[in-house]
């Protein structure tokens, strides 16, 4: 295939750009709002676009990114102090070391919990809505959008795995806790019940 044609239109408010280059290669891609951005709407298509990328890309990113974290790193150290805390050596290879969380075992409960929050989204569609816990057909509802954990297995949100990711995030962040809370109760049936997936 060939080029697209260049073309501006005046008051667009998109931008499409068309890059051919030679592989292997390593791109970062970013997304950006005008309205929450400091570049003037009036200013030329051009100069935004090279404002954004000169802003959210290359070195600049990278320095975001390792702002946040270690933003992220000082949090959780500050909640969860494994640093500071004992543990027992159950097995060989585990965590553990003379009473102390290892630097390694530390790097991976950081990734577990970095895990358990990359699960936390908006889910939006139907969901099953039975007589009875024990109706396994159910009338479809919806469609519902949903804020909380996705199963890890499933994809799903899944109130079992929910609850146990709310353990953890409710001591990172008590408010997004109580809000995906709120977002379980929001399908409570009026006997009680609360469908365990949606």
């Amino acid at each position: 295939g060939g080029l697209v044609a260049a073309h501006f239109e005046e008051g667009a408010n998109a931008a499409v750009i068309q890059i051919v280059l030679p592989l292997p290669l390593e791109v970062d891609l970013t997304f950006s709002s005008y309205k929450e951005s400091s570049i003037p709407s009036t200013a030329d298509a051009p100069r935004i676009l090279q404002q954004a990328a000169d802003f959210q890309a290359g070195e600049a990113l990278d320095g975001a990114i390792a702002v946040r974290r270690d933003a992220f790193s000082a949090k959780f150290d500050r909640i969860f102090d494994l640093k500071g805390a004992k543990c027992e050596k159950r097995q060989k290879g585990n965590a553990c070391w003379d009473g102390r969380f290892t630097e390694a075992g530390i790097r991976v409960a950081r990734a577990s919990l970095s895990e358990v929050l990359g699960q936390v989204s908006f889910t939006h569609g139907a969901w099953l809505r039975g007589e009875t816990p024990q109706d396994t057909r159910g009338v479809e509802m919806g469609p519902t959008t949903f804020f909380g954990s996705a199963g890890h297995r499933t994809g799903s949100p899944s109130l079992f795995e929910g609850g146990f990711s709310l353990m953890l995030i409710s001591m990172w962040d008590p408010h997004m806790a109580r809000e995906a809370i709120l977002q379980w109760l929001t399908h409570m049936q009026p006997d009680g019940w609360i469908p365990p997936t949606l």
